[in-house]
Formats: C-alpha cells, structure tokens, sequence
C-alpha cells in the first residue's frame, strides 16, 4: 500500500514514519506550515526545516501553508493530502498521533471523505516507552520548544537521550509533565535517524525565551554525510528493542524466559493483514492495558489449542474501511459453542454479532460520544464517554440483550446465557476500566 507520511520534522512524526517504512511503501511527506504559532493541530517550531529532512530522507515533500486559523485549517490539510493522491497516488495516511483525540479524528475525518485508510503507528503508546525506544534506535533529537514550568531556556537544544528521558520522568512524576509533549509542553526536530541517508548539521540556531516559554529557532543548517559507522549502526534495531516484538506478539519487554502460561488472555488481531501497521494501533493498547497478560495471533491463525490454553478471548478494532473478518466468518464458527469470556471491540463487535446472524449497517462515528447504559451488566457500570472510529454499526443479534446504546447505535450487547460481550466503540481509549473488569471475569 501507497502512503503519506503527516511530517513535522518532530520526533513523533519521524518515528511514526520509521515504522510505516518498515511495513509499507511510503511515497511521499506531506508538512502543513502555519502561520499561527498556537495552531490546535501542527508543529511549528523549525517546521521549514523539513524540506531539509525530506531531502536527507529522500522523499518528495507535499509543503502547503495555512493561516491557521482553528478548524479552517483543515481545509488546507485536506488538500495537501488530496494533492498526494492525485500526484503521488497514496492510498492511506499515517499520524504520529500518541494521545490526542482532538488530531486524530480530524485527520481520521478527512481520510474517510477521501477514501483512505488512517494509520496510527505510535496511538496510545506509553510515552516514557517511546522516548526509549527512540533513543535505542539511535534518533538524533533535540528539544526545540518548551512551553511549561518547570522547563527553562536551560532545555532548548538538550539532545533526548537516556539521561535527559530520566529527567523528563522525574518531572511528570513530580509535576504532572507529558515526557512527549502530548499537553504541548515541548517540541522536538530531528536532525538524524535510522532511515536518514544524510544527517543534518545546525550551524547557526538562536533561542529565544520569555520567562514561561520557548523556542530554539535553526538559522542556518546543511546536510553532511553520515560517517561509516555510524550509518551501520543506526540501519540495525538494537537487540532490546528487536525482543520486545518476541514476547507473546504484545510488543512487550518482559522476560523471555517468562512461560507463556502466565499470558492468560488471547488477543486476535483483526486486522486485515498479518502483523500489519495497524497492530501497534489497535492490538498493543490492550495488551498494555490487560499488563501484558497477553499472547496475541492473527484472525486467520487463531487454532484449537490457543482457545483451550486461553483463559478468555479479546478481539480488538481495526482501521475505518477494513471489513475483512466479517468476509470470513468460518474463522469464527468457535464462538457459537466457546464457554469462556469473550469481548469484541468494533471490528470484533460486528464479527461476534455476524456470527450470531445480525447484519452490519452503514453508521460512521469518529470521536467521542456519549454511551448510556441500559441493562445492568458486568464491565459498563454506567454511562460513559467514549472514543468511536467505525463506518458500520451492528443489528441486534437474537441471542444477545442491548446493554448500552447512544444515538442511533446499539454500543454494547451481551450474550443472553453467555460472558460473550460486544462494545462498539473503543475501550483502550479512555475507558481502560471496562478492559480491567473484563478480565477480572
């Protein structure tokens, strides 16, 4: 599949294109450059400077300039990527989104009124685990804005490294700081990485701070050619990080002498593809949230004996637009005699309801909305707000009672005999409760 990366020249962005590297092709970087310092959805600190980092990349760039005015910026995003269609024929987008709701489903928004998958590599990562294995991978990023107490002047310019990661731990420990900058605290560029073919030397920078804010403005930079070594160094995933994708398919750094027998829950993947660049996305957030107690295997591969050594089965989401599993059905014949807890999260929701004999209906939601509870249950207390990200919703199946609804849209069913549940939205985010009580089941 043909994407566009959504480029900032920040570490978030470049790390998120790092991994659409390794899965997809990836055909061109598309920098929105506001003119507004405080827009709602872009970087700005050195944002020109990404014609530069595409060139060491060595990638065509898609540059388009907003006023950036909040919301009417969208408009200029949006025809940035339909200009990566028409040029570059890309097919999907990817975010280096972490936690902010507010970006992703204004670009998820615009995605699905241009007919293309949404990916988000890095969606709910754990933020202190992304800025070690950004070091481990041997980025070269330095702080380019600080906008929070107790961030002084003193941090412009600081490389991310392991020592600077502990200080950054300390302060949100202490003060409640995002060590990524997911509540704008900081901002970062990026001067090298893995995929660089030539890195970035600053020659000339100025800081410049109020008393409460910052930033670290790049007058003059070049590229220089990447020295032997280090070039061979930084094409290698180091081996902590290569072990971390080993243990039980979760993507965690756990022991690998540990026994599978303590990865109590099965997750099936139901994604489209096998270990696809929407795994991280919808797959790991629960396997984080469950504390790892996980193995995971992909829709088309779950076997007998992993459902007689599991304990329960989640089944996670997938991107808008993929509808593969409710196409194979037969994979999924197991649920209709299955005698442990079973949760089904959006795609996993509309394939359990499928297998009952309900039919899928068009209804698009992404972002937030309200749930209200209608029949006492097990895992939904009350009623919540919740993250939505579906084209369909479900009819209900015979066998199953309608314990949440909101608008037009059954959210949640629970089989009439069975711990066998269905939520139409996305409990990894902001609802982590509901997955903790699951497993308590």
């Amino acid at each position: 599949m043909k994407l566009g990366v959504l480029f900032s020249g920040g570490k978030d962005s470049a790390y998120a294109l790092y991994k659409a590297m390794q899965k997809e092709e990836v055909a061109c970087l598309i920098s929105i450059v506001s003119e507004n310092k405080e827009s709602y959805m872009f970087h700005t600190p050195n944002i020109d400077l990404t014609k530069l980092q595409a060139e060491a990349i060595g990638l065509p760039l898609i540059q388009k300039k907003t006023i950036g005015i909040k919301e009417d910026e969208l408009s200029d995003l949006k025809e940035a990527i339909a200009e990566a269609v028409e040029r570059f024929g890309i097919e999907g987008v990817v975010t280096g989104a972490v936690e902010s709701v507010y970006q992703a489903t204004r670009i998820q928004r615009i995605c699905s009124e241009l007919g293309l998958r949404c990916f988000n590599p890095l969606w709910q990562k754990d933020q202190l685990e992304l800025l070690k294995e950004i070091v481990a991978l041997d980025f070269d990023v330095i702080i380019s804005g600080v906008f929070a107490y107790p961030l002084n002047k003193d941090w412009l310019d600081q490389k991310i490294d392991d020592v600077v990661v502990g200080h950054l731990k300390r302060l949100m420990e202490r003060y409640q700081i995002s060590p990524t900058g997911e509540g704008g605290e900081i901002e970062t560029t990026v001067l090298d990485a893995p995929f660089f073919k030539k890195r970035i030397a600053v020659k000339d920078y100025e800081k410049h701070f109020d008393g409460m804010s910052g930033t670290l403005e790049i007058k003059k930079a070049m590229l220089e050619r990447k020295g032997r070594v280090r070039a061979q160094e930084t094409t290698q995933i180091p081996m902590k990080a290569e072990r971390k994708e080993e243990i039980a398919g979760a993507g965690h750094g756990t022991n690998s002498r540990c026994s599978e027998e303590i990865y109590d829950t099965l997750i099936i993947d139901m994604n489209e593809k096998k270990d696809s660049l929407s795994k991280d996305e919808f797959v790991l957030p629960i396997a984080r949230t469950i504390n790892y107690r996980c193995f995971v295997r992909h829709w088309s591969e779950v076997s007998n004996e992993d459902l007689k050594k599991c304990k329960r089965v989640i089944m996670s989401g997938n991107p808008l637009g993929d509808v593969s599993t409710t196409k194979h059905l037969d994979n999924f014949s197991w649920l209709k005699c299955f005698d442990k807890p079973v949760l089904g999260i959006c795609a996993g929701h509309h394939t359990i309801a499928a297998v009952f004999g309900a039919k899928l209906i068009k209804n698009e939601k992404i972002g937030m909305n309200e749930i209200s509870v209608k029949k006492e249950n097990r895992i939904l207390p009350h009623d919540i707000e919740a993250y939505e990200l579906h084209g369909h919703a479900i009819e209900k199946p015979g066998d199953f009672d309608i314990i949440a609804e909101s608008e037009n849209c059954i959210e949640a069913i629970k089989h009439k005999k069975r711990e066998i549940y269905g939520v139409q939205f996305h409990p990894e985010v902001r609802n982590w409760a509901i997955l903790e009580r699951f497993v308590l089941l």
